[in-house]
């Protein structure tokens, strides 16, 4: 496991860099066991973690970045030709700046009046949210194929070339914890209930110093690596025991 290291307020900060390269079927236990356990240590320790030499290729994923570009570069008239549903149930299609609000974030739960103030805050970004095409729960809002022609189709098996490789992080993380069963978190996922969400923000790529909240340094972009930020849901799963209940180092997106 690598680095990227940054020195913040006298805190050397870690961003561990775990690579997937001996990950292939056939691998040994003991090979899966060395990545899984920096999987895991990653996740307990900074919350967040760059992961390359996944399976994802290198030109799907440079191809996906065009696309994104060309989505958010088209006419606002033209992306809300794909607006997403009103209401908090269906996160699906285009999100115009100020739909969402800033809310729960730098510790706001433990702070009613931050959190109300928050979200009388409108956010900046702007987002496309696509998932699978059979899970009636979640719809996709499509845009038009003559807007964007071929951006459905790309997206659609850049969604499921993703959960390929989710499927592999999930049977790490599985071994990482100490589990016997590396296909135990395949069992309750199918790959129909994920999202994938593209999003325009403005160019603030940092990660808050985990030696003090609220502080933030910069986590300059690896060309190719996949940033996996951890949540809640481990931390539920693990009764407590195994993932911080909160990503320690919480990282401002970028595209």
């Amino acid at each position: 496991m690598g680095f990227q290291q940054h020195g913040v307020a006298g805190h050397n900060v870690e961003v561990p860099v775990v690579d997937f390269a001996k990950w292939r079927t056939g691998s040994s236990r003991e090979e899966k066991q060395k990545i899984a356990s920096e999987l895991a240590n990653a996740c307990q320790t900074v919350g967040f973690v760059y992961v390359i030499n996944h399976l994802i290729p290198h030109d799907l994923l440079d191809d996906a970045f065009t696309w994104s570009r060309k989505l958010f570069n088209l006419k606002q008239e033209e992306k809300m030709l794909a607006p997403h549903p009103p209401g908090h149930v269906v996160h699906r299609g285009y999100s115009w700046p100020g739909l969402e609000k800033v809310s729960n974030s730098m510790g706001d739960e433990n702070d009613p009046d931050l959190a109300k103030k928050l979200r009388q805050v409108s956010d900046i970004k702007e987002s496309y949210e696509i998932g699978s095409d059979n899970y009636p729960d979640q719809p996709n809002v499509w845009l038009p194929d003559h807007v964007l022609p071929g951006f459905r189709d790309f997206m659609t098996g850049f969604y499921w070339k993703s959960w390929e490789n989710a499927k592999m992080i999930l049977k790490a993380m599985a071994i990482g914890i100490g589990l016997d069963d590396e296909d135990y978190f395949l069992r309750y996922h199918s790959g129909h209930e994920n999202q994938l969400r593209l999003l325009h923000y403005p160019p603030v790529p940092a990660v808050e110093n985990p030696n003090k909240e609220g502080e933030f340094i910069d986590a300059k972009p690896r060309q190719h690596a996949i940033v996996l930020n951890i949540g809640d849901l481990l931390q539920r799963w693990s009764n407590g025991k195994t993932f911080k209940g909160r990503a320690v180092a919480r990282m401002r997106p970028f595209i």
